[in-house]
């Protein structure tokens, strides 16, 4: 258990020092109206996601790191999202600035670092798709996340985790917010969590969908 702790201490050391260090002066809400920035990558499922492949799409985008504490607790609100929406014109990224493999074992139920993180808090598998924005361990020892690890948060502003940021069907940027729930109705102030991102989906699912907040 003490283990787990200090390297969960240790994730989030490491994670949130990189981005104080990041010259990043823009924050996510900047992109609000602006299209949508151009990526793509392929997601852990195999599937590639671009402008293209979410043109006409509602995405979700969270982005979040392994032992970020709000992170973790968001994983499960997020699911319901998922279920809520499986039908429905709406695509949830998870994007991490980790390894494919780190990621992987995290969703895995064989006992490992990552996933022993994850039974740890308690927190149930990803069910949307998870994406990994690092190709080798970048982190170095000042605790700076390398360039390699920000390709996709580096086009978005990402300063701080969790950041979710909202595109709607046309793919303009819509929404953001920065922190769990941050701006939204959660269970913490007696409200469902879900209720806030719900209508601002909602809003942007109808026809002519143009919500922004």
């Amino acid at each position: 258990m003490k283990k787990i702790l200090l390297l969960i201490l240790a994730l989030s050391f490491s994670m949130l020092n990189g981005q104080k260090l990041d010259s990043i002066s823009a924050e996510p809400s900047d992109l609000i109206a602006s299209s949508m920035p151009e990526f793509s990558e392929y997601a852990l499922s195999g599937n590639l996601w671009n402008s293209e492949t979410l043109k006409g799409n509602v995405v979700v985008i969270n982005f979040w790191f392994i032992g970020c504490l709000p992170c973790m607790k968001e994983i499960s609100y997020l699911n319901e999202l998922q279920k809520k929406y499986d039908n429905e014109d709406l695509v949830l990224l998870s994007i991490a600035p980790h390894v494919a493999q780190d990621l992987i074992d995290f969703n895995s139920d064989s006992v490992n670092t990552y996933s022993s993180i994850r039974k740890y808090l308690a927190q149930a598998k990803i069910e949307y798709e998870i994406i990994a924005e690092c190709e080798e361990r970048s982190v170095t020892g000042t605790g700076r996340i390398g360039p390699d690890c920000k390709r996709i948060s580096g086009l978005f502003n990402v300063k701080g985790f969790p950041t979710t940021i909202i595109i709607n069907k046309d793919g303009v940027v819509a929404h953001t917010t920065t922190g769990f729930a941050a701006n939204l109705d959660s269970p913490e102030n007696g409200k469902d969590y879900n209720l806030g991102l719900s209508e601002i989906i909602d809003g942007l699912l109808m026809p002519n969908g143009d919500t922004k907040k």
